[in-house]
């Protein structure tokens, strides 16, 4: 049986810790006959490098000017060629750019939410991907290669420790307001979290040696600070020993280090000081990126990612919901707007993040497994996240946390 491996996109992607991609030297060309008419040369070129270069094939535009409408073919074939609906092809550039986002409500702070569950619950581009391969296959009698699936294991550590001053200031203020609202379970709440403290730094050193003990490189976000009283803003400072401590762990472990960059990196326009705050402590170069309260915005956020030296991003996904925002179950570079091009910043899809459906417990796991059973129905890369806190203050998550690994490693799964 062949597995098809997640191929490379336009430019060597490094090998960041975590084996990304592998090198597309032999994949074939499939010429592409996309008209101006329907989308510009470096969009075409894009949207179809996105959809066919994880299946292992290199789209090369053909100039055609009396072409009937788009389409691909075997350069050994031209008579015989897939079509490919126009309409469909601008609206997959406009879903993997994002910019078929932009005129919708966003939040305060610039956040997009899904409007509908069923759009994004499936991988719909990575879908079409593969029909549009199925179609090419059938047309040399090629045997169409089996999905294959990594999931790379992440989590946001908002704070490193539940008594950091700053983010014990931050908690207690919300906790008043809440109480002053009349929600006499804010109290309760912030006695659980205080409580919690004796367990939290070995909950995270049980996470990191069940994701090794797996085989898996497990990719963890940090805040690089400075504290701030603001109500998104950074709960965890370079000068604190938690973090150091937590930052060596990780590495001790053979897990990534990210850097989980503060929800007002947009108006600041300050990832790079960020980035080399973290470094400065891990004493590691620092490539991956995460944005706190997935603040990603498709217009700003590739060029500033990209500017400051930041390689692999997963950012996209929903705070209020989980699935596939761009479409697909596997990376793509993101879409630069102001460069009218492909930025370097790869993004590998975030399809799940604990709390985000203020659902039951049941009902949250249960949404996890729906999700990776979509992508391992197209094959790819996604991300899925878990903060620390679910495992700290539901210790029986942890038990969960193995049963999910072992679920994916008796399907084959690739982990980190």
């Amino acid at each position: 049986m062949q597995h098809d491996s997640l191929a490379d996109h336009p430019g060597p992607v490094k090998r960041l810790g975590c084996a990304l991609a592998v090198s597309s030297a032999s994949s074939p060309d499939i010429a592409a006959v996309v008209g101006s008419d329907v989308l510009p040369p470096a969009r075409a070129k894009y949207v179809l490098q996105s959809l066919l270069q994880p299946l292992g094939l290199e789209p090369v535009l053909v100039d055609e000017p009396a072409a009937t409408g788009p389409s691909l073919y075997w350069p050994s074939l031209p008579d015989s060629r897939v079509a490919l609906d126009a309409q469909q092809l601008q609206a997959a550039f406009a879903q993997v750019s994002g910019l078929a986002e932009q005129p919708s409500p966003h939040d305060r702070l610039g956040r997009f939410q899904a409007s509908s569950l069923d759009a994004i619950a499936h991988p719909a581009l990575s879908q079409w991907a593969r029909s549009l391969l199925d179609q090419l296959n059938q047309l040399v009698d090629r045997p169409a290669p089996l999905p294959g699936l990594s999931v790379y294991l992440t989590h946001d550590l908002d704070r490193v420790h539940p008594c950091e001053p700053m983010g014990l200031l931050g908690r207690a203020r919300r906790n008043a307001i809440g109480l002053a609202r009349g929600n006499l379970a804010a109290a309760g709440e912030l006695g659980r979290w205080i409580a919690s403290s004796g367990r939290f730094r070995s909950t995270v050193e049980s996470i990191m040696r069940i994701e090794q003990s797996a085989g898996a490189t497990g990719v963890y976000f940090f805040m690089s600070g400075p504290y701030s009283f603001r109500r998104y803003g950074a709960r965890t400072g370079r000068r604190s020993r938690h973090l150091r401590s937590l930052l060596h762990m990780a590495r001790r472990y053979g897990h990534v280090v990210g850097l989980h960059g503060c929800a007002y990196s947009l108006e600041r326009r300050n990832y790079d000081v960020q980035r080399q705050r973290l470094e400065g402590v891990l004493g590691e170069p620092i490539r991956w990126h995460r944005n706190h309260y997935l603040v990603y915005d498709g217009v700003r956020s590739p060029s500033l990612l990209a500017g400051a030296g930041l390689e692999v991003d997963s950012t996209v996904g929903f705070t209020m919901s989980n699935g596939f925002r761009a479409g697909l179950s596997w990376p793509y570079y993101l879409w630069d707007p102001q460069r009218d091009a492909a930025s370097q910043v790869l993004e590998v899809p975030l399809v799940f993040m604990d709390g985000t459906t203020g659902r039951p417990v049941q009902q949250e796991w249960a949404q996890v497994y729906q999700r990776l059973e979509s992508a391992l129905a197209t094959g790819g890369a996604v991300a899925i996240n878990f903060h620390m806190e679910h495992f700290v203050l539901d210790p029986e998550a942890v038990g969960r946390y193995k049963e999910m690994i072992r679920w994916l490693g008796d399907r084959g799964v690739r982990l980190g």
